[in-house]
């Protein structure tokens, strides 16, 4: 699994790079009075896919942003106890918008939406919504799991002191 999220992050990444190409362009153009909307329009709807490819990759790494003022004095067993907590939340939201996402997808592809200006189907550019989330949701999975198995040790090793 962790090769297919990476696989999704490197796409994320190569879309990227590809925007910061485009965009180039685009500027360089508006030099030659060739400016050209539909760039604009590809840019933001990459941004899309880039946003939803790279998060599983991201919490997998400890990437996201996050305030661990009070978190970091915690016991090691309140901690595990918290990313257990925050990996249930994480885990109940992506399922939830995954399945909105979904809905969303199949209207957009039963109403036929294409972009105003490059005539993509806007179902291909909401799939990222769906497909982001349910990786999301494993990538919660396995770092509850790794924190459940890593809290039973910390309580046992508590639990064996205290005796």
């Amino acid at each position: 699994f962790n090769k297919v999220s990476d696989s999704i992050h490197n796409f994320g990444s190569i879309l990227l790079a590809f925007i910061l190409l485009v965009i180039m362009y685009q500027i360089s153009a508006r030099f030659c009075k060739a400016s050209c909307f539909d760039v604009v329009e590809l840019s933001s709807y990459l941004l899309v896919w880039i946003t939803f490819a790279c998060v599983p990759a991201a919490h997998r790494r400890n990437r996201h942003i996050k305030v661990d003022l009070i978190y970091s004095r915690l016991p090691e067993k309140y901690q595990l106890f918290l990313d257990i907590f925050g990996g249930a939340v994480g885990i109940l939201l992506s399922v939830l918008v995954a399945w909105q996402g979904v809905f969303f997808v199949l209207e957009t592809y039963q109403d036929g939406d294409m972009t105003l200006i490059l005539h993509i189907p806007l179902c291909l550019i909401n799939l990222a919504l769906p497909v982001g989330m349910i990786f999301f949701a494993i990538e919660c999975t396995e770092k509850i799991l790794k924190a459940w198995i890593k809290y039973r040790t910390v309580v046992r090793k508590s639990a064996t002191y205290q005796l």
